[in-house]
């Protein structure tokens, strides 16, 4: 029983303050597909050997875009437009995810570990999210918008 306790403290710890929280990959362990529920799933992290639960409180249980899949353990939005599926995005069991982990403070007695689904995006339209995501990560590449379209230089062998 100590151990656990000391474990859920060093790991708050870990977590908490304005450098604690952190953007990491993990792993679909199980996908919550009952009908009527908010969607959420669990994960794990193994950089760190935890695992928790990634709630989604923008969706609602009555959402008509939002599909549980109990037999593939799945759950899916699909974006439609016009009254015609346009895109879907779903997450289920053993798929990789991107979460933030962070620490939520009720009161200084009362902190919760929290994961926040990043990617993939859920909910709206994925093909705007993905080309955001993409416009991203050339920035941090350092590319600009006028790169785009330049052919990439072969490197002579020498």
């Amino acid at each position: 029983m100590a151990g656990r306790s000391s474990v859920q403290l060093h790991t708050l710890i870990v977590f908490s303050g304005e450098n604690g929280q952190k953007e990491e990959d993990a792993y679909v362990l199980d996908v919550d597909t009952r009908e009527g529920v908010d969607p959420s799933f669990t994960v794990i992290v193994p950089r760190y050997g935890i695992e928790g639960r990634v709630r989604m409180p923008d969706f609602v249980s009555g959402d008509t875009n939002l599909h549980h899949d109990g037999q593939n353990h799945r759950i899916e939005y699909q974006y439609k437009k016009g009254g015609k599926v346009v895109s879907s995005t779903r997450i289920q069991v053993f798929d990789k995810v991107r979460v933030k982990i962070w620490v939520k403070v009720e009161q200084e007695t009362d902190k919760e570990l929290v994961m926040d689904l990043i990617y993939p995006k859920f909910g709206g339209n994925p093909l705007e999210n993905h080309n955001l995501a993409y416009g991203k990560k050339r920035q941090a590449r350092g590319l600009n918008s006028t790169e785009l379209d330049k052919p990439a230089k072969k490197s002579k062998a020498t």
